[in-house]
């Protein structure tokens, strides 16, 4: 019995998470993809990092994240300008 609690508690806890991540993507401008909120959380977080430190802490490729900053620098999130190339 113990694991059939278990198993309900972590479909309530998916079902609150997917809840949390649908009202996270309803605020999210349109041509924000909500992968972008990664990116900053991470920089956020820890502060400025080369490009594959960062995809290896979003366990993505180095292209995609790549994608990803410069959508975001698209947007106004611009990295240092003295080192666009590696922050």
């Amino acid at each position: 019995m113990a694991t059939l609690k278990r198993c309900a508690e972590l479909v309530r806890q998916l079902s609150a998470l997917g809840a949390v991540s649908r009202g996270i993507g309803r605020a999210l401008p349109p041509d924000c993809p909500p992968a972008s909120l990664a990116v900053l959380g991470n920089l956020d977080r820890f502060g400025e990092m080369r490009l594959g430190h960062l995809a290896e802490r979003l366990g993505v490729d180095v292209s995609v994240t790549s994608r990803h900053v410069a959508h975001l620098a698209a947007l106004g999130w611009n990295a240092d300008p003295d080192h666009a190339r590696s922050a």
